[in-house]
């Protein structure tokens, strides 16, 4: 399972996209080599990952950082398990989560929030 959210500048007129890509933020997902990002330092990223994401936990994302850029952002919310990441309940393979979900959507927009000021 991949979360992706691609971050374009938009045009405040019309919301067309007018420049090209401005970043991109990884929810529980891991990237591959055939993503082509780690060479992309001119391409900020921020990876979320839950302590308790049973289906891309924090080991498998710390696993595949080769393959983003050497300036990402990386932040692990604690207690978030993969189906907190969205809103489509219990996932064979998950973790069990040890924050509600207002908790962690609070900590997972924190830090998409922060992310413009830490790069």
């Amino acid at each position: 399972m991949v979360c992706a959210l691609v971050m374009l500048p938009i045009d405040g007129q019309n919301g067309a996209a007018r420049r090209p890509l401005a970043g991109v933020v990884l929810w529980g997902a891991c990237t591959t080599e055939g993503a082509g990002l780690s060479d992309r330092d001119d391409l900020p990223v921020l990876s979320v990952a839950g302590s308790e994401d049973g289906l891309s936990d924090p080991a498998a994302t710390t696993d595949h950082r080769a393959h983003l850029p050497p300036n990402t952002v990386m932040v692990e919310v604690g207690g978030m398990n993969h189906a907190q990441f969205g809103a489509y309940g219990d996932q064979r393979g998950d973790g069990r989560a040890r924050i509600g979900d207002t908790e962690a959507r609070t900590a997972l927009a924190d830090a998409v929030t922060a992310f413009p000021e830490q790069r």
